[in-house]
């Protein structure tokens, strides 16, 4: 197994290395009242452009307003008792369901995962998963 240092690769060198692949990524963020990261966290993955392609956030119930930030950001919402009813499954709350509920939802070839909640977040968190597309 090889390993990398995000510090290794440069967002431009990712982005055609994902084209030369031929692969889509797509991200989803798992929410319970992240009023207090998510936009940023929201804003930091979308300036990686052209290396991620679609961006959902499933969540469990906020009510924080952390719904409509990732709104406001453009970002698909998925309520985890909406997708419950939708997938004709008994809801079971929670980061793990939220994180199975979007291999329904993301309709890319590798789906990522970041937590919503970190308050350090930065660009080296989505560059540094690019061991998934070598």
């Amino acid at each position: 197994m090889k390993y990398f240092n995000y510090s290794d690769f440069t967002l431009q060198k990712l982005q055609k290395l994902k084209k030369s692949k031929g692969v889509s990524i797509g991200v989803c963020l798992p929410v319970l009242n992240e009023v207090q990261t998510i936009k940023k966290v929201v804003k930091i993955i979308k300036n990686c452009c052209n290396l991620i392609d679609e961006i959902i956030i499933v969540d469990s119930g906020s009510n924080d307003g952390s719904i409509a930030e990732g709104e406001s950001e453009g970002i698909s919402v998925i309520k985890d008792i909406l997708s419950a009813k939708e997938l004709g499954v008994k809801l079971r709350r929670g980061k793990g369901w939220n994180l199975w509920t979007s291999l329904y939802y993301l309709n890319t070839d590798i789906i990522i995962w970041i937590d919503s909640d970190t308050k350090n977040f930065s660009k080296k968190f989505v560059i540094g998963l690019r061991t998934l597309i070598s």
